[in-house]
């Protein structure tokens, strides 16, 4: 009765125990152990991933999780591999406190590699560059070249929007798909990229800027002599997973994207670990970025913009209206925020980060590092909740910016208040 309670809470905690994946089963017990110290001796030959740090080794997959003891040797420099060992662990005699669920330790006897991922990932296949296709846009004064391997794409199956601070007069240049060959034996599937530009923004500082972003993800690049505004996106849904970069240089008045998009699967299925595959890294989907922008030329476009109405003023931007409207919702408390101003390329909305009170609608950074700029006017609907006892007021802001620079002395504060319980 003992073995089977143990054995019945080892299975809610860490799946089921069978031979092979995860697995294991009950054996006999070492006559040289007192039963008052051990319990049951378990075989067990599972397969996973393999996790090693400070010298510590942990087994784990989708159900169980292991730690190891014993051929450490033969363990170490495989950390994210697809192991399997077999070996024996003790079942002991007492239930852990209800609640808990510790990791089993297995007593390792043998280790068999199943697949050793290379730690630099799998640079691009594309093929000699003088067989590349050379396109070419005198409008817009851009030339460059793409792999053979690289197809036509419809811009409406494009997966993402550019990421321009305005959307206004975006001309879409050029898209293409690229298959999984690209990346063969790896977790890639497939990917696009894109050829946009702006010439709606007027400022090399405006062009640096996206639209949505991670200012961790955020940096500046050159590439064969060009430098780039670069920002990185990541998502997942389900087993499929992908990697936006969105890339932004300003020539001769013209602000351009080069967007990339790599999809790939983050799952291997319920029969193998996730570890069984090679996978690719944020370097590899560089390796093939650089390549391709690296062809990138400017000539002097023959596109030519018509003389501004209003020429661009030379006092700094206003914030000339910044309101809230309350919305009505039977689940959460909801606020539209509309502005106006003049004279601003973009504006970032801020707002103090305090303990239990969230706000979304206008990115998810709080404080002074905000993840997303908005128009010049607009408008976004705020969710807000408060999980403290009293309700919560604090100045939420508007900030116009100019050619990439902040205005914060023109910048308006709104008083928002939020209810407790929401």
């Amino acid at each position: 009765m003992k073995r089977f309670l143990w054995l019945s809470f080892f299975l809610l905690c860490s799946g089921p125990l069978a031979l092979g994946r995860g697995g294991a089963k009950v054996g006999r017990p070492k006559a040289q152990r007192p039963s008052s110290s051990s319990g049951d001796v378990v075989e067990a030959g599972p397969t996973g991933c393999l996790v090693e740090k400070d010298g510590t080794f942990l087994l784990q997959g989708d159900d169980f999780r292991y730690y190891l003891k014993g051929h450490e040797s033969e363990l170490a420099g495989h950390d994210g591999d697809e192991v399997r060992v077999t070996g024996t662990m003790a079942l002991p005699q007492r239930l852990p406190p209800s609640g808990s669920c510790p990791v089993p330790t297995i007593q390792v006897k043998t280790v068999q590699i199943l697949h050793d991922n290379n730690p630099a990932g799998r640079t691009p296949v594309l093929g000699p560059e003088s067989g590349w296709k050379t396109l070419l846009s005198p409008l817009f004064g851009l030339r460059f070249r793409v792999p053979q391997t690289f197809t036509n794409l419809d811009p409406q199956r494009l997966s993402w929007d550019q990421n321009f601070v305005t959307s206004e007069r975006v001309e879409e240049l050029a898209s293409f798909a690229f298959p999984s060959s690209t990346y063969p034996g790896t977790n890639f599937l497939d990917g696009t990229f894109a050829v946009a530009v702006n010439p709606n923004i007027h400022s090399e500082g405006t062009c640096r800027e996206f639209r949505e972003f991670m200012p961790k993800w955020t940096s500046v690049r050159t590439i064969h002599g060009v430098t780039f505004a670069e920002t990185i996106r990541g998502g997942a849904a389900g087993p499929l997973s992908s990697e936006f970069h969105f890339l932004h240089v300003y020539r001769h008045g013209l602000c351009y994207e080069f967007s990339f998009d790599f999809n790939g699967s983050n799952s291997t299925g319920w029969v193998k670990p996730i570890c069984s595959v090679q996978w690719i890294y944020i370097q590899n989907e560089r390796q093939l970025i650089d390549a391709v922008l690296s062809t990138v030329r400017f000539v002097k476009p023959q596109f030519q913009r018509a003389e501004l109405v209003n020429p661009r003023p030379t006092q700094p931007p206003t914030v000339k209206s910044f309101t809230e409207t309350p919305v009505a919702s039977n689940i959460a408390q909801k606020v539209r925020v509309a502005w106006t101003t003049e004279g601003a390329d973009y504006v970032q909305l801020r707002w103090p980060c305090i303990k239990n009170v969230y706000v979304s609608g206008a990115g998810w950074s709080c404080g002074s590092r905000p993840d997303r700029n908005f128009p010049p006017e607009g408008h976004v609907t705020l969710l807000l909740s408060n999980s403290s006892k009293g309700p919560v007021s604090f100045g939420f802001s508007i900030l116009p910016f100019r050619a990439g620079v902040a205005y914060p002395k023109q910048s308006r504060t709104l008083t928002l208040d939020v209810k407790p319980g929401r």
